[in-house]
């Protein structure tokens, strides 16, 4: 699925910057993000719609570390012949193992308190998702905070391209994941995931490699797809929502039926059974009444057996 996402959005971003942008930094900088690897944030999207987190936190590890060979070379293959500015770039190899560390700290802290404090990840399960939405809302608002000078360079092409380039990745990756046949938690993950890029990368690839103001032209469709890559997401997360809230005014007597974790049922059974072991809950021990009925049943057919 890796090598999927790659050659999607590569393919994706270069055709689709022929097609609407005229001018060649503006190209080149949509096509450096179809380049770039996988951004955490679709790691987040995948855990509020109840996708398989490991499978999209392992694609964008992979493709993570795929990038530091991958990125020269489609550079070279398609990159070089956009415009004469294009021919020497300098990849952030820093930036990318930052990402790196970034994303298996996080992970390793989560393991240890998976396994060695079963209790407390129980607790912070029903945080997990409020806390993600706070970050993401962040993550929007920022962006457009830090990039909001970029607006006057903006042109209807530049969004649309932005728009399309996100957009149709969804589509691509739920139908290749799809035809996989893969379950439904990894046909979102796969959709989320190659639909989301590390802009971060492309940015500090474009400004360190050109001058100004060629740096802050090619930047714009960057700053567009980074902006418009999670607009579906987030509306649809709200009607969601809005569904769920009509739903509980119109029947208040059903009950709505819980959320489906992400994770395998196994391990949720384990976490189930760790935490009424600590919390003392009453087992088959505490149910005399039920136990005598068995054991009656029980002794009723071992009578009827003998006579027989």
């Amino acid at each position: 699925m890796p090598d999927t996402k790659t050659v999607c959005l590569v393919g994706v971003s270069y055709g689709i910057g022929l097609l609407l942008l005229e001018n060649a930094l503006m190209r080149f900088g949509i096509f450096m993000l179809g380049c770039s690897p996988g951004g955490n944030s679709s790691n987040l999207w995948t855990l509020i719609f109840n996708g398989d987190v490991t499978l999209s936190i392992t694609m964008t590890f992979i493709s993570t570390i795929a990038s530091i060979g991958m990125m020269p070379l489609w550079v070279f293959v398609l990159g070089r012949h956009m415009s004469p500015e294009t021919g020497v770039l300098n990849i952030p190899f820093s930036n990318i193992i930052t990402s790196l560390v970034g994303l298996a700290v996080p992970l390793a802290i989560g393991m240890a308190i998976k396994r060695f404090k079963p209790n407390w990840a129980l607790s912070l399960t029903k945080y997990i998702k409020p806390v993600t939405i706070i970050v993401l809302l962040a993550i929007l608002v920022l962006s457009v905070t830090v990039n909001k000078y970029i607006f006057l360079l903006m042109t209807w092409q530049a969004l649309l391209c932005g728009a399309l380039v996100s957009w149709s990745a969804y589509v691509f990756g739920a139908l290749a994941a799809f035809v996989g046949r893969l379950s439904r938690p990894q046909i979102i993950a796969v959709a989320i995931e190659i639909a989301f890029q590390n802009s971060g990368i492309a940015a500090v690839i474009l400004f360190s490699s050109l001058p100004q103001p060629d740096a802050d032209l090619v930047i714009v469709p960057v700053v567009c797809q980074t902006i418009l890559q999670g607009v579906p997401l987030y509306f649809i997360y709200t009607g969601m929502r809005i569904k769920t809230c009509i739903s509980k005014r119109l029947h208040p007597e059903e009950k709505v039926p819980p959320e489906s974790s992400s994770e395998p049922e196994g391990e949720s059974g384990v976490f189930s059974a760790k935490a009424l072991e600590a919390s003392g809950s009453p087992s088959t021990e505490s149910c005399p009444r039920e136990i005598l009925e068995l054991d009656a049943v029980v002794t009723d057919y071992e009578e009827k057996k003998s006579r027989l």
